[in-house]
């Protein structure tokens, strides 16, 4: 599709506008689906620690700041960002404005695997001293 040339005026072809309309549909239904499953199952070990406030939005920043660093959304294994089993969700949460409680203890179950990567900081404001 990008490789196809502009029909006239940068402008792309129909197959390519129809292209990209068929794709940008496929995504936001792959979206949907992550974020109905997200919605629907909480991660019953981290729902406590999910309805602090505090650690709702220091996850979600944490979400963030492992999403920033997984461009390749885990096909590459190179120990940065998020592991091949957590990189949708985490990509998804990280794109949301704020966490609900059940989203936040999905971010901490997946946060947690990767916690490593995380600055002490950040670390120490979601899981505390014990997870260090």
């Amino acid at each position: 599709m990008l490789a196809e040339p502009p029909q006239y005026d940068d402008v792309p072809t129909i197959k390519a506008g129809e292209t990209a309309r068929r794709l940008v549909r496929e995504v936001d239904a792959a979206i949907a689906r992550v974020r109905e499953r997200i919605a629907k199952d909480p991660s019953r070990d981290w729902l406590t620690l999910a309805q602090d406030p505090d650690v709702r939005e220091a996850v979600h920043e944490a979400t963030q700041l492992l999403s920033g660093r997984d461009g390749d959304l885990a096909t590459v294994r190179n120990d940065s960002g998020w592991g091949k089993s957590h990189s949708h969700a985490g990509h998804v949460l990280a794109a949301e404005e704020c966490l609900s409680v059940i989203m936040a203890s999905q971010a901490l179950a997946a946060v947690h695997r990767h916690r490593r990567q995380l600055p002490d900081a950040l670390r120490m404001r979601i899981f505390g001293a014990a997870h260090f």
